[in-house]
């Protein structure tokens, strides 16, 4: 097998075994937290007991929680990626283009890639500078045009 093939099946395997693992630990703090809960403790004394923030004890015990949160940090990531892209130039550097920021994705020109920016910013805006600095800000004909190799 390809060497370079077998580097990124590990990869691939690690970063599912990682998801897998807090899929685990969440849904197992859920189940906890329900059961305190039932039992007559409060969020904070849960937190306390199950050595966890506060918001998570919220999100698995309020389903309107789970919601309002996730479009926050959404949102969040939406305006982490807007900023990240201007930061960058705001356009392609192959054709100018700089109509629809949506339309601008950053290209790893290297065989540097750790993840994508996108992902790199669910840990926070200076993993995603940290990962962006790897780029290239091209627009998506671009981009498609690069990895056709035209």
């Amino acid at each position: 097998m390809d060497t370079r093939w077998g580097v990124k099946l590990k990869r691939f395997f690690r970063e599912i075994l990682q998801c897998l693992m807090i899929c685990i630990t969440m849904r197992n703090t859920g189940l906890k937290a329900k059961e305190l809960f039932s039992q007559g403790k409060t969020k904070t004394e849960i937190a306390q007991i199950l050595e966890c923030d506060y918001n998570t004890i919220r999100y698995h015990l309020n389903p309107d929680f789970k919601k309002e949160h996730n479009e926050i940090r959404n949102k969040k990531r939406r305006e982490d990626r807007t900023r990240l892209k201007m930061e960058f130039g705001g356009k392609c550097i192959i054709c100018n283009y700089n109509r629809c920021l949506d339309a601008l994705h950053f290209h790893h020109p290297n065989q540097d890639k750790e993840k994508c920016v996108s992902h790199a910013l669910h840990h926070g805006y200076e993993e995603g500078v940290r990962e962006a600095k790897k780029c290239q800000l091209v627009c998506a004909n671009c981009h498609s045009e690069i990895h056709s190799k035209l």
